[in-house]
């Protein structure tokens, strides 16, 4: 259904005109009608692959034993911190960063020895030397950090850099979308996994296929751990994106205030906008003494018809007022005397936003229907108290149908399900 007649028949089951109720009065309450019936359905089936990566807690008393023989980067033996800065869940790539400062610290000024993360792995390159010592810290104080690095042992290896193996102090962790209400079902390799208790996944010492998974918060977490990345496929339930009545166009910065300098000189500039999807033409403004973004917003806004700028999540951004029909918005550099370039910190325009037409498809097109009756019941429940609960009644036998065919059709589905096989882990 589109966005468009779902207005029109909200309208229309709550008996009132455009005047009454204005279009974007009615968007507000129908993208409040959206994510009600998404909670009230216990979301729409939605699948996605995800990307695992290591997670590291690490602090400041971490060390490792270092000897570096030959090259520039020649090393007596010395306990190297493994950082300077206590962390909680992070990267591989900020444990690598953190490590690489202290041990070039250790080795002295003018150093450039790496350490990287890559394919599950450490990397300690000391450019020329000729072999590296890893041992266990003498200092008291200090714990051993070589498991976490993949470092079993006292290792010493010939040449100048040396790779460990996968770590075994770290969790294997992927970020679930934003979307998520409950998560299905959880698969690795097309092999079904497990759900367990948190408590498996802290500081795990295993590897492997994995078997088992947790969830928390936006976090999910999968035993054991893998060296490698498979094929990670969730399947869950959750609410669509937020609906876009209005299109939009950022400028690509970051950190902007009404009080930020837009770094634009006393002059006039250019700058060329296409508004729902009109031939692209130039707006002329003469900014004054004042460049905050405050007053050029406000120079911009007198010089533009359809649409409006705004400093919204530390961006300038350029809204259509359209909220039915084509929303949309190109912005490109002025043909002469461009404002963009003038801009502070401007490097490229970010990606068009389009305003959305119809309702989202993740709600099957046969439920569509049942949106305008929320919203109606919404627009009514100050005023006609009953004509609400009427409306509210018909939204509902939506939302009961709806709940009806997804459990007839996950039963069937379930019913044809081949068991997963679920590799033992000891633990």
């Amino acid at each position: 259904m589109l966005i468009d007649d779902a207005r029109t028949q909200a309208r229309r089951y709550a008996r009132v005109s455009s005047t009454q109720s204005s279009d974007a009065q009615l968007n507000k309450l129908m993208q409040d009608s959206i994510d009600e019936f998404a909670t009230d359905v216990d979301g729409f089936p939605m699948e996605e692959y995800l990307s695992i990566g290591a997670k590291f807690d690490t602090k400041t008393n971490f060390a490792i034993r270092i000897t570096i023989t030959g090259g520039t980067n020649a090393l007596a033996a010395t306990d190297v911190a493994l950082t300077t800065t206590a962390r909680t869940g992070t990267t591989g790539t900020i444990v690598a960063s953190d490590f690489q400062a202290t041990l070039r610290t250790a080795i002295g000024g003018g150093a450039n020895a790496t350490v990287v993360w890559a394919n599950f792995a450490f990397t300690v390159d000391t450019i020329d030397g000729t072999a590296i010592t890893f041992a266990a810290p003498t200092t008291v104080t200090n714990v051993d950090a070589r498991d976490l690095l993949g470092l079993d042992g006292t290792t010493t290896e010939a040449g100048a850099d040396v790779t460990g193996a996968f770590p075994q102090d770290c969790t294997m962790e992927a970020t679930i979308p934003s979307a998520a209400l409950t998560v299905e079902q959880v698969e690795w390799d097309q092999n079904k996994l497990m759900e367990l208790p948190r408590g498996y996944f802290i500081s795990p010492e295993v590897s492997g296929s994995p078997a088992y998974y947790n969830v928390r918060g936006r976090e999910i977490r999968v035993l054991p751990s893998p060296t490698t990345q498979e094929l990670f496929h969730i399947e869950y339930r959750g609410a669509p994106t937020a609906t876009v009545f209005q299109g939009y166009q950022e400028l690509g910065l970051t950190g902007v205030s009404d009080e930020s300098s837009s770094g634009l000189s006393a002059q006039a500039y250019k700058v060329g906008l296409s508004i729902n999807g009109a031939t692209s033409a130039d707006i002329t403004t003469t900014i004054g003494a004042d460049d905050t973004w405050a007053a050029v917003i406000i120079l911009l806004n007198a010089q533009t018809t359809g649409a409006t700028w705004a400093v919204v999540g530390g961006d300038i951004r350029l809204t259509s007022d359209a909220v039915t029909g084509v929303s949309s918005i190109a912005i490109v550099e002025g043909q002469t005397a461009g404002m963009l370039a003038g801009i502070t910190g401007f490097t490229a325009v970010d990606t068009a936003v389009a305003g959305d037409t119809a309702l989202p498809t993740e709600i099957p097109g046969t439920f569509h229907q049942y949106i305008p009756h929320l919203v109606a019941s919404k627009l009514l429940e100050e005023t006609h108290e009953k004509m609400s609960d009427k409306e509210y009644m018909k939204y509902l036998q939506g939302v009961n149908k709806y709940k009806s065919d997804y459990h007839r059709r996950n039963t069937q589905i379930a019913l044809g399900y081949p068991v997963a096989r679920l590799p033992k882990v000891s633990m």
